[in-house]
């Protein structure tokens, strides 16, 4: 009886070894208190400043969170100002991917609130397929979908809802 104890023991102690020689080593750095820069053509494109933030040389993604503020740039002017909880940088596509209580202040006075969002790099356009409200001067609007450019300018809200002036 002992004697198959000890054995499964052993075979036990070999199989967790060999799974570890096996995997790859992770290279993760974490920093805090960052800034990271995004440009296009030698023009900044993003400002992102974080608490911390987790980076793992297996994946494409860096990892934000704390006090994440996200400056969006067009022509080196800023046209708007994104809070959230945490986000992800998509170093290869240039996407960033903002998730929970998500503020963006853009131009003239206009706001969005939801809880995910996504800036894309390329087409300049922030899109969000959570549940929105988006406010102007003159109007509260919901909806579960918003697509605009980055200053809040020319938008798309789908199943509009809410308070609209005609003035």
């Amino acid at each position: 009886m002992k004697l198959i104890i000890i054995a499964l023991f052993f075979i036990s102690c070999s199989e967790i070894s060999e799974v570890n020689q096996s995997s790859d080593p992770i290279n993760l750095q974490e920093s805090s208190s960052v800034e990271v820069v995004i440009t296009d053509k030698g023009e900044i494109s993003s400002l992102v400043k974080s608490d911390v933030l987790i980076n793992n040389d297996n994946e494409r993604f860096m990892r934000l969170r704390g006090n994440i503020e996200i400056s969006l740039f067009d022509s080196n002017v800023l046209s708007s100002i994104t809070s959230c909880d945490s986000a992800l940088v998509d170093q290869e596509k240039n996407i960033i991917k903002a998730f929970g209580n998500i503020q963006v202040r853009g131009s003239k006075e206009k706001f969005l609130f939801c809880q995910t969002m996504e800036w894309n790099n390329f087409s300049n356009k922030i899109i969000s397929d959570s549940d929105v409200i988006f406010i102007t001067s003159k109007d509260t609007l919901y909806g579960n979908y918003f697509e605009s450019d980055i200053d809040l300018s020319n938008w798309v809200l789908k199943n509009p809802k809410g308070v609209i002036s005609n003035d």
